[in-house]
């Protein structure tokens, strides 16, 4: 997280603003015994501050010894929290300070959740600055490097209220949606050129690069420049090799020969960056390492597949699925194309791991939430709304 001034004034503080859903069964009152206030907030049970008053992961600390009134804080790390109610708790923690015109002195503070059942959710957080003339940053280090940001103008502390930014003296943005939405409306795309046009269309140059987010973080396929029209009645073309080195198709990079699942493996290409948080093409690393799509299929045949893994997409996502993914990855990357599945079976899978992440209690026969990941037809996406300010358990 980074926080750069823009206009040399005053002291800013660049804020996350969170908030926790509550899945347990709400119970009004702490256990017998237990403290139950820390300065004007109430904490009622699975919360707790002392050994026996909270369930894991729901332990809290009241330090009355540098404030007054106490503030209440989520475990012994330095996340504030700032309203408690059966249905959620507000956070609030500060992850940087810049003073202007000082920025190679600026303070970092880091908000550590690890270790905690909460993590950050693209579609119920917000990301918030408040300051004068600031411009704020959030990024993540990973392959598809996830980024947003926004500017506050005129210098207000008031103007957040019950973690909605006025936009006077603050601004916020959303959190970059996860993997699995990417991957998802990514191969949508790709399917409805394959098969939902008057001619299919092969991308030619599918590769991180051009995968885009546009301002409702919705995945946009880019660079059209290499694309070839399908004629009619024919399943490939011969023509000048073209793409990425990474993501190239191993029949297509030998023969010359262009067709739809030359799209699928590169595609695979993507799924194992996303998995494993590494590029395509590394010259750092070893032999064996430099070509990910080489390194992740034969680390997928020993069995190594979490060796192997982004530690956040590891910690944060389900096992199972996370197997699912890197199986149809693995598809994706086999060396002949009639080993290889449609971008359509590609898409429809993704699609159903979407929707058991947002509906996991769901049967896998439900049609519950179908279209929440690609949409109705021709897979046109629509986005969770974002108008809570949230940290889920997972």
């Amino acid at each position: 997280l980074l926080a750069s001034a823009m206009v040399a004034q005053s002291l800013i503080a660049l804020l996350f603003l969170l908030c926790l859903v509550q899945a347990t069964s709400p119970i009004s009152t702490a256990l017998p015994g237990c403290r139950t206030t820390c300065g004007n907030l109430t904490l009622p049970y699975p919360f707790g501050m002392e050994e026996g008053c909270y369930i894991p992961g729901f332990k809290m600390t009241c330090n009355d010894t540098f404030y007054d009134p106490p503030k209440l804080f989520m475990g012994s790390g330095n996340i504030e929290i700032t309203q408690v109610t059966l249905d959620n708790v507000f956070m609030e923690g500060l992850v940087a300070r810049d003073c202007y015109g000082e920025l190679p002195t600026s303070t970092h503070v880091w908000t550590n959740i690890e270790n905690t059942p909460y993590t950050l959710s693209y579609a119920r957080n917000r990301f918030t600055a408040i300051g004068c003339d600031t411009l704020a940053l959030l990024y993540r280090a990973t392959l598809v490097d996830f980024t947003s940001g926004c500017i506050s103008l005129c210098a207000d502390d008031d103007s957040v209220a019950n973690g909605t930014c006025a936009g006077s003296g603050c601004c916020q943005t959303a959190i970059p949606m996860g993997m699995k939405r990417i991957a998802a409306e990514t191969a949508g795309v790709l399917a409805y050129l394959h098969s939902a046009t008057a001619r299919p269309i092969i991308h030619r140059d599918i590769k991180s690069t051009n995968i885009l987010l546009d301002h409702n973080y919705t995945a946009k396929v880019s660079d059209f420049g290499a694309s070839r029209l399908v004629p009619l009645g024919r399943a490939h073309l011969t023509t000048l090799v073209q793409g990425t080195l990474g993501y190239l198709d191993p029949e297509y990079f030998h023969a010359g020969v262009l067709t739809e699942k030359s799209d699928v493996y590169s595609f695979g290409v993507v799924l194992a960056e996303l998995l494993t948080g590494k590029p395509a093409v590394s010259s750092q690393m070893s032999r064996e390492e430099q070509l990910l799509a080489m390194h992740f299929i034969s680390s997928m045949e020993r069995g190594q597949l979490f060796e192997i893994l982004e530690r956040r997409v590891a910690t944060e996502a389900d096992g199972t699925q996370l197997e699912e993914v890197a199986q149809l990855a693995e598809r994706c990357l086999r060396l002949t194309g009639e080993e290889r599945p449609s971008m359509k079976e590609v898409a429809e899978e993704l699609e159903r791991l979407r929707r058991f992440e947002r509906h996991p209690w769901a049967q896998p026969s439900s049609d519950e939430g179908s279209g929440r990941l690609l949409g109705r037809t021709g897979y046109q996406s629509d986005m969770d709304s974002v108008d809570n300010i949230s940290m889920p358990i997972d």
